[in-house]
């Protein structure tokens, strides 16, 4: 556990450019949009605007984390292929250091959001507090598992890169891998739309009104969305899967 440790340290020195190219972005952008709602004098609705898109925003953190890391291992992966650890430990390392990086990034863009929406008129909305820590939580858990799932199949596809890389150019390897990707995307969209993917995905479910039963959902004037437990059970174990076949790939197929 001690040796996952010190790797995981490793990572996080790794990530740190990343974190801070993001953390950069959105400083630049959040001061042009205050400086642009300060002159308009609607600064705090800019920047909750702005919070609220970049939350959402945060599901492709964990996307690019993996870009930028697996480009900068790239150069030295012949050390990496070569740890006295597995692919796994390698892998759950990396991912790991990027989600960490990624809840620091949401939690300021939270604060930010709170802060302001405090100088906006939010008691028109009832419940109101209750609302937005609900959404928070609920929108932090889901952008977590949703950029977890993309950076998993975008794992998987570089992958795929690398082995094809092994007996082909560079170019064409590119091609093929996008190719792949294409073809899988499509086949698992037209899959999406049938009565077997429904079948395994739409189980166990549950009434957001009672889920989150301390918020009163009246006022939104819409009928109480639901949630299945089949389709995170579904997304999990296709997470996993990737994941799996991507440590094994790294393990058993690329080689530098």
């Amino acid at each position: 556990m001690q040796d996952w440790g010190n790797l995981l340290k490793k990572e996080l020195r790794l990530g740190l450019p990343a974190f801070w190219i993001v953390v950069g972005a959105l400083l630049f952008i959040g001061g042009v949009a205050s400086y642009i709602g300060g002159r308009n004098e609607v600064l705090n609705e800019t920047l909750f605007i702005f919070s609220g898109v970049a939350f959402l925003l945060m599901s492709l953190y964990l996307s690019f984390y993996f870009i930028f890391s697996m480009t900068a291992e790239t150069k030295r992966l012949h050390l990496w292929l070569h740890h006295k650890r597995s692919a796994v430990s390698l892998l759950l390392a990396k991912m790991t250091s990027g989600v960490i990086y990624q809840v620091i990034v949401m939690a300021f863009l939270v604060v930010i959001a709170f802060v302001t929406v405090t100088q906006v008129q939010w008691n028109a909305i009832p419940n109101g507090w209750n609302l937005a820590v609900s959404a928070a939580a609920f929108l932090s858990i889901h952008i977590v598992l949703y950029s977890i799932y993309t950076s998993m199949a975008l794992l998987f596809f570089w992958m795929v890169f690398l082995l094809m890389k092994k007996v082909m150019p560079t170019i064409v390897s590119v091609c093929f891998t996008v190719i792949i990707a294409i073809a899988a995307l499509s086949a698992f969209g037209w899959l999406g739309g049938t009565a077997f993917y429904a079948a395994i995905s739409e189980w166990g479910s549950i009434n957001m009104e009672n889920l989150f039963f301390w918020v009163n959902f009246s006022f939104l004037q819409i009928e109480t969305p639901v949630i299945y437990i089949g389709s995170y059970v579904l997304d999990i174990l296709l997470t996993v899967v990737l994941f799996i076949l991507s440590a094994w790939i790294l393990d058993r197929k690329v080689e530098v």
